[in-house]
Order: structure tokens, then C-alpha cells, then sequence
């Protein structure tokens, strides 16, 4: 079986003077969107919380967090964009894992990991792909989060 190829370089960094907000760069180092609408101080969305992310073409859409798909286990939760017309949606899977779905079709696959989330894409990407995939990764965070897998993140990051 084929590994599947990592989509890199993409990160997220706290917009400089506007608490709150969250710029989106890509490997490239250009800026694809910022998002706003975090609580202060933080970096990721808080439980079902809704983002503004602002496009550079001056469009706006929401990035809806833990949306309820069916029942009471965040397993059961889901991350909601829509990009280009096309609906994005990130399937918490494991502790560790999340699945990242465009119009239903498997896209790519999410892993928590100490340093920063590593991304494994499945299907070909359009750059309207790229962005969903880095925002999920970068603003909602793949798996669902435990206080021990919180200290375990902590400690394999090294001093």
C-alpha cells in the first residue's frame, strides 16, 4: 500500500495586535486567510464555537465547530466550511485521528501530534482543498482532546 503524500508547510500564527484573531499562511509563506472570532488568548477553537475566516479576496465564510452529526460522544462531532461552494467537514475519529471530507469523499487524514498536526492526503488537492485541510489542522485540531493525551503532547515535545 502507497503512502500517502503530506501536505506541508502550512501554519498558524496569532495575527500581530488583534487578540483574537489567527493568520493562515501556506508553504509558501503567503497568507491565505485569517480567521477571527477566537477567544483571547488562544489559538483553536474552543467547543462548538463558530469562526469568521476571511478569504485575501475580501469574502467571509464560517468555520463551525463540533456541530452534533448524531449522539452525546465528541467522536460524533464535526468541523463545517464551505469554500468555493463545496462543503468541507472534519469527522473526529480517535484521540489522535480526524478525517477531513469534501462533499462526502475521503480527502485527507489528520494526526495529532506534539510539535504541530501532520496531514496525510488521500485524493488529489485543489488550493481551495489546501486551505480547508490547513484549517481544520491548524484552527479546529484532528482527534479529540484528553488530559492525559494533553500531558503526553507535552512531555514528547522535549524542554
Amino acid at each position: 500500500m502507497p503512502g500517502y503524500l503530506p501536505l506541508r508547510g502550512w501554519t498558524s500564527t496569532p495575527a500581530p495586535g488583534e487578540p483574537g484573531w489567527l493568520d493562515v499562511t501556506d508553504g509558501a509563506g503567503v497568507q491565505r486567510a485569517r480567521v477571527s472570532g477566537l477567544r483571547r488568548r488562544r489559538t483553536t477553537a474552543a467547543a462548538r464555537q463558530t469562526l469568521t475566516v476571511h478569504l485575501p479576496d475580501g469574502s467571509t465564510t464560517p468555520l463551525r465547530n463540533g456541530t452534533r452529526w448524531w449522539g452525546t460522544r465528541r467522536a460524533r462531532t464535526r468541523g463545517l466550511l464551505t469554500l468555493g461552494g463545496v462543503s468541507y467537514v472534519l469527522q473526529h475519529r480517535t484521540g489522535r485521528r480526524a478525517r477531513v471530507l469534501r462533499d462526502g469523499a475521503w480527502l485527507s487524514t489528520l494526526l495529532r501530534s506534539a510539535p504541530g498536526p501532520a496531514i496525510e492526503v488521500r485524493a488529489p488537492h485543489t488550493p481551495d482543498d489546501e486551505l480547508a485541510t490547513a484549517l481544520f489542522a491548524h484552527v479546529l485540531r484532528p482527534g479529540r482532546a484528553s488530559v492525559l493525551g494533553g500531558v503526553a503532547e507535552v512531555l514528547a515535545s522535549g524542554p
